[in-house]
């Protein structure tokens, strides 16, 4: 019998809250070191068995060599960390990962990059780090700098680059090179959609090939169409592991709550404009979590800006119990906006949905030049089934409906009256 090319026992990840352990230590970090530390010895007869807490616990599973495997579930579930763990980036505090075969990992923007190299300098050290010889990374160097698209940047020193160039470069260094495992993480979140579609269609052609790879995102319509098999984790344990469809469905049915109104999580930068409160209302403007499906779905968005905001672009995405993107919509607001609150409303068709659970996604950004917030699954709803004009249930038609006017004129119509067979 073949052997995975990954196996996972027992792994377990433990952390102190508000641990410190810098690798190098400046003159700055001892002085503040220095500083606190009276505050530290007063707090340190505080702590207890609750400092600490359990990033993964008892994660045991295998992925089959050429398999890709997906990893879903909330903010904080483990995903990351799990995935840095495989990489050999952070050690278990029990159990024990083997990976069969060399590992490319894109896990945080620009791992594995030093940051004084130039983008060709830090490709050649990658392939070193693989035990690629400098002939080989140089037959493959021309396929990275096409697909990563900063070839006029390939002597610039990476600390220059911007994100979207660091992600695009250390995709395609992870992408092209010799390596049997690929541990992505959120590779489709950053760049522009070009670039996101060339990310997929490349780590489709790695799955042909009989490269394994490991798959973070919340893009759940990504993992459905990439990944054979997905894993749902929440709060360090592995929930269930199966069928992509069938997990992408239980994550989205127990996962998402179908509450009228939530609270958005902040951003992990705060850049200007944050997306605060999201609320589900009916045609009457009442609470609503369940909407009939010839019914209208009224939304609000409440968010504060902190900053002069020339521009403000926001976008609405429904998902799906599949994980489909199966609605769009997009709104550009072109005057000044100051400092305060602001709420954007609107309505859009429920007659547009199947009967089903959708989630929602939001994102306020200055189009084409930053994301100010993206804010993933902030609120679910049903819209329940009904009757149609049709005589019979909705449920399972198709992804979306639409009326449309259909015309329908005689072009060449001749009568079968009086005729004999």
């Amino acid at each position: 019998m073949a052997h995975p090319a990954i196996r996972l026992d027992g792994i377990g990840k433990q952390y102190r809250i508000g641990a410190r352990g810098p690798l190098y230590r400046t003159l700055r970090d001892s002085v503040m070191e220095t500083l606190a530390l009276p505050m530290r010895m007063m707090q340190r007869g505080r702590a207890n068995a609750t400092s600490m807490i359990w990033a993964l616990q008892d994660i045991s599973f295998e992925v089959p060599a050429g398999e890709v495997l997906g990893l879903i579930g909330r903010n904080g579930a483990g995903k990351s960390t799990l995935l840095k763990i495989l990489a050999r980036v952070a050690r278990p505090t029990c159990g024990h990962a083997e990976l069969r075969g060399r590992v490319g990992s894109l896990l945080d923007i620009g791992t594995g990059f030093h940051p004084e190299l130039t983008g060709r300098e830090n490709v050649f050290l990658n392939g070193a780090i693989l035990g690629m010889s400098r002939r080989d990374m140089r037959a493959k160097m021309r396929d990275i700098v096409e697909f990563a698209e900063v070839d006029e940047f390939m002597d610039t020193p990476v600390k220059h680059y911007s994100s979207g160039m660091r992600v695009r470069l250390a995709f395609a260094v992870a992408a092209h090179l010799d390596s049997e495992i690929l541990l992505a993480d959120e590779v489709l979140s950053v760049g522009d959609l070009a670039f996101q579609k060339k990310c997929m269609g490349r780590m489709n052609a790695m799955a042909r090939s009989g490269r394994t790879v490991v798959f973070v995102s919340h893009n759940l319509a990504a993992v459905g169409e990439l990944c054979s098999r997905a894993a749902l984790l929440d709060r360090g344990r592995v929930v269930d592991i199966g069928r992509s469809t069938d997990i992408i469905r239980r994550y989205l049915s127990e996962y998402s709550s179908v509450l009228p109104a939530a609270t958005i999580a902040p951003p992990t930068e705060h850049l200007g404009v944050v997306l605060r409160h999201v609320s589900l209302m009916d045609s009457a403007g009442r609470p609503a979590s369940e909407h009939e499906w010839s019914e209208p779905i009224r939304m609000a968005v409440r968010m504060s800006v902190d900053a002069p905001v020339s521009s403000l672009s926001v976008g609405v995405t429904l998902v799906n119990e599949l994980g489909v993107r199966v609605l769009f919509s997009w709104m550009t607001f072109q005057q000044s906006f100051v400092p305060g609150t602001y709420v954007m409303d609107g309505e859009f068709s429920g007659s547009a949905l199947s009967p089903g659970r959708y989630t929602v996604n939001l994102n306020a950004e200055r189009y084409g030049v930053e994301y100010y917030h993206v804010a993933e699954e902030v609120i679910a709803f049903e819209v329940v089934k009904t009757m149609g004009e049709f005589g019979y249930q909705l449920d399972e038609m198709a992804v979306t409906y639409a009326r449309v006017p259909w015309n329908i004129a005689a072009v060449d119509a001749t009568t079968n009256a009086g005729r004999t067979q």
